[in-house]
C-alpha cells in the first residue's frame, strides 16, 4: 500500500480521481470520482487494461511517465484521456509507486484531476492572440501598443516596415525610442508625456537607415486583460502630403 506520506502528496496536489493498478497495468481499484471523470461506473473499469483510457497517439507519453515513476517513485504528467462516450478530455495525473514490506513493486496509484477547462481556455486564448496579431497586421498604418512607461508591448508589420526595425528589436524598448531622431528626443518626449492621450501629434521620426520622415501619431488609452493602462498608437506617414505642400 502507499505510505501516508505518498497519500499526503496526492491530497496536497488536490487530485480528485483515485485508482490503483497492478504491476501488469490492470485497474484493480477504482474510486467513483476517477470513474466519473471518464464517464464510467467503477465496476466497468476494474479489470480493464490501462490503455482503455488513453488515445492511441498518447500512449507513448503515458508509458514514459510510468517509467519515470518506476525509477523515482512518482511522476506527474498531463495527457488527453478517452471517455466512455468516445469524447476526449484532459487530465493531470500523479502516479505513485506502491511496494510491499520487502520493497517489491506491487503496482501504483493514479491520482487525476480534470484540466479540460484550463486546456480549452489556453487554446481559446492562443486563438484570440493569433486573431489579434492577424488583425493588427491587416492595418496599413503603423500601430504600436505601449505600457504606462511607454515600453513597447506589441507592434504590427506596418510599424516595423515604417521604422526599419524588427519586432524583436522593438518589443521591450522604452524611452527614448530607437526610431526617434537624436536631435528630437527631448521634443518628442515632451509632446508624448505632456499631451492628452486622445490628442494627435505630428513628429519627425527616423528610419533605421537614418532617413527622416514626418508622421501623425494618433494615441488612445485602453486597458489590458489585467486592468492595467496601456497606450495604443497609430502612426501615419505623411511624407507625400508634406512634399505637396
Amino acid at each position: 500500500d502507499a505510505t501516508v506520506e505518498e497519500l499526503q502528496i496526492a491530497i496536497e496536489n488536490s487530485m480528485t480521481g483515485i485508482s490503483w493498478l497492478d504491476t501488469k497495468g490492470y485497474f484493480r481499484q477504482v474510486r467513483a470520482g476517477f470513474a466519473a471523470l471518464l464517464g464510467y461506473e467503477s465496476a466497468e473499469l476494474e479489470g480493464k487494461f490501462w490503455t482503455v483510457t488513453i488515445p492511441t497517439e498518447n500512449i507513448m507519453g503515458a508509458e514514459r511517465a510510468y517509467i519515470r515513476m518506476l525509477k523515482d517513485g512518482r511522476a506527474v504528467y498531463e495527457s488527453p484521456v478517452l471517455r466512455a462516450d468516445g469524447n476526449i478530455c484532459h487530465q493531470q495525473c500523479l502516479l505513485i509507486k506502491t511496494t510491499d514490506n520487502d520493497g517489491r513493486h506491487t503496482g501504483h496509484y493514479c491520482f487525476t484531476r480534470d484540466i479540460t477547462e484550463q486546456i480549452n481556455a489556453e487554446s481559446a486564448n492562443r486563438h484570440i492572440q493569433e486573431f489579434s496579431s492577424q488583425l493588427l497586421d491587416s492595418i496599413q498604418d503603423g500601430l504600436s501598443v505601449l505600457d504606462e512607461q511607454f515600453v513597447h508591448l506589441q507592434v504590427n508589420n506596418a510599424f516595423c516596415k515604417m521604422t526599419g526595425y524588427t519586432e524583436e528589436e522593438l518589443i521591450g524598448t522604452g524611452l527614448p525610442h530607437p526610431y526617434w531622431p537624436e536631435e528630437h528626443h527631448d521634443h518628442i518626449e515632451t509632446l508624448i508625456t505632456n499631451h492628452s492621450p486622445l490628442e494627435e501629434v505630428e513628429v519627425i521620426l527616423c528610419h533605421k537607415n537614418g532617413k527622416r520622415f514626418p508622421v501623425i501619431i494618433s494615441p488612445f488609452l485602453s486597458k489590458d486583460a489585467s486592468g492595467k493602462r496601456i497606450f495604443v498608437a497609430t502612426l501615419k506617414d505623411i511624407s507625400d502630403i508634406r512634399k505637396n505642400n
